[in-house]
C-alpha cells in the first residue's frame, strides 16, 4: 500500500511541478499566446515561427506548453477550428464557401480540415452549419 501511495504522491508533484510557470513564464506565455492568437489566419503559422518571433528556443516553447498540458499545435489547431466553428453558426456567413471559412482561419487543406472538424466536432463542417443555422433565427435586414 504504501508503494501506491509513494506512486500517487509522486504524480501529483510532478503535476504541480509541471502547471506552476513563474511569473516570466506566465509573461512570456500570455505575450505568444496573444502573438498565436493575432496570426491563427496565417497558415505559415508553426512552432518555429513562433519561437524566432520570441526569441526562445522551440524546446522552450514546447515547454512553456507542456506546463499547461498543451502542445503548441494542438492549441492552434483547436483555435482555429473554434474560429471555424463560430463562423460557421454565423448567420451573415451562411452564404459563403466552407473552404473560405477555413482557408481565414490558415487551415488550407480542405480535405484536412473537414477530418480534423469532424474529429473536433463529431460532425463534418458542413452538417455542423446547418443545424447551428436551422437553431439561429435569421436577421431581418
Amino acid at each position: 500500500m504504501d508503494g501506491a501511495v509513494a506512486l500517487v504522491t509522486a504524480l501529483v508533484t510532478e503535476k504541480l511541478a509541471r502547471s506552476v510557470l513563474t511569473a516570466p513564464q506566465d509573461a512570456t506565455l500570455l505575450r505568444i499566446r496573444t502573438h498565436v492568437e493575432n496570426r491563427l489566419s496565417d497558415p505559415d503559422l508553426t512552432p518555429d515561427s513562433i519561437a524566432e518571433a520570441h526569441g526562445i528556443s522551440r524546446r522552450y516553447l514546447f515547454k512553456l506548453f507542456a506546463a499547461q498540458d498543451l502542445t503548441v499545435a494542438d492549441w492552434i489547431r483547436t483555435r482555429r477550428l473554434e474560429r471555424c466553428a463560430r463562423d460557421l453558426a454565423s448567420p451573415a456567413r451562411a452564404k459563403e464557401p466552407i473552404s473560405t471559412v477555413a482557408a481565414r482561419w490558415g487551415l488550407i487543406d480542405c480535405r484536412h480540415f473537414s477530418r480534423m472538424f469532424k474529429a473536433e466536432y463529431g460532425e463534418t463542417p458542413r452538417d455542423f452549419r446547418r443545424r447551428t443555422l436551422m437553431r439561429t433565427p435569421t436577421p431581418r435586414p
